[in-house]
């Protein structure tokens, strides 16, 4: 409460791009974001206050963060603002890559870098065509690379799918409606499939839960794979 009431206080009167949304509607979803992750306390709070330190360096920045809630808070702070260099010198894409080898992003960070770009991703129409496939760009060069390093296989999903409309709208239209005029996506025949798959495991003694995945837009563009393999059967 403590945090939110500061990062009210500290963004009142500011506007997102689309000049209406207040910009604490951002900080608020990314917060949202990490907490749906099952993220931790102090993970939520850096969140909320993610944007603090480098725009509101009069409200006193890492020190004053610091002071209000904690080491652990302000060291993913301070992780998630060396790394926000996107509109300074283009090269954000870059410096997030070398981290991403290197393996020295804090785990907490990447997921708070995550949501941000999510979010942003989510509410990127406001933006200039250029600055939108720019972003869209950067997305998938690196937080769509990002979330698979982490294992986060659906969220690298859908983000990808969230840059594809601004990358290629053409064939973004093309393999949507392809894919989601696929009879085989119906839940009866998915569920028929996924019963005989089940009967076939328990007659060869094989014990196990058979689901479903279905890859995103992005990823079926990118594969080029056969509508027959469209929906993939596991243990």
């Amino acid at each position: 409460k403590l945090a939110l009431e500061w990062m009210m206080k500290s963004f009142e009167g500011h506007l997102r791009d689309d000049g209406v949304t207040p910009f604490s509607d951002h900080c608020v979803a990314v917060a949202n974001i990490l907490r749906s992750m099952g993220c931790d306390e102090d993970t939520v709070i850096a969140g909320l206050l993610h944007d603090l330190a480098e725009d509101h360096p009069e409200q006193g920045g890492l020190v004053e963060i610091r002071k209000r809630f904690g080491d652990k808070v302000a060291f993913l702070v301070n992780g998630v603002t060396m790394f926000s260099v996107e509109g300074k010198d283009g090269t954000d894409f870059e410096a997030l890559q070398k981290v991403i080898r290197e393996s020295g992003l804090d785990l907490r960070v990447s997921l708070i870098k995550l949501a941000d770009r999510f979010h942003n991703m989510l509410t990127i129409g406001a933006k200039l065509p250029e600055k939108r496939r720019k972003k869209a760009e950067e997305t998938l060069k690196v937080y769509v690379p990002l979330a698979k390093s982490l294992g986060m296989w659906t969220f690298a999903s859908v983000l990808a799918d969230l840059c594809f409309p601004y990358l290629d709208p053409a064939s973004f239209n093309s393999i949507r409606v392809e894919i989601d005029s696929d009879p085989r996506l119906e839940p009866m025949y998915v569920s028929g499939w996924i019963n005989r798959t089940d009967r076939v495991l328990r007659k060869l003694g094989v014990v196990g839960d058979v689901g479903v995945i279905v890859g995103g837009y992005y990823e079926m563009s990118e594969k080029r794979i056969p509508a027959s393999y469209l929906i993939f059967e596991r243990l």
